[in-house]
């Protein structure tokens, strides 16, 4: 994932990848407003968040309108890697040579995650 971020701020994204991402999101939009439950809970969202009225109707024109240089600007401003934080779950004793490559670790206790059991620098 933290190669992914890096090189998506290095260099725009291919043609095909712009392609498939934008394809994959208008071929899925419909299936966005399946049910009235969905579709009543979306306007409300609108109403809520100060958006226009024609928000959904515009949307996909939003999406195709995308370039490689959007995508490389956005990341750079909104991507960075040195200040993620990031949650795996697992023995951190058992894998202590991989969690270093990340920086600070802190241990939460399985029972209780908000209680902090340890946290060090490995």
């Amino acid at each position: 994932v933290l190669k992914e971020i890096r090189r998506i701020r290095q260099a725009p994204v291919s043609e095909r990848e712009l392609a498939l991402a934008k394809d994959r999101y208008i071929n899925g939009y419909i299936f966005e407003f399946q049910s009235p439950v969905t579709n009543v809970n979306r306007l409300m969202q609108l109403e809520y968040d100060g958006r226009p009225s024609n928000y959904y109707e515009t949307q996909l024109d939003k999406i195709r309108a995308v370039t490689r240089p959007d995508i490389l600007r956005v990341a750079r401003t909104y991507l960075h890697p040195d200040q993620l934080t990031l949650l795996i779950v697992g023995d951190v004793r058992d894998n202590d040579a991989q969690w270093s490559k990340l920086g600070h670790v802190t241990a939460l206790k399985l029972d209780n995650p908000a209680a902090t059991v340890s946290s060090r620098r490995l």
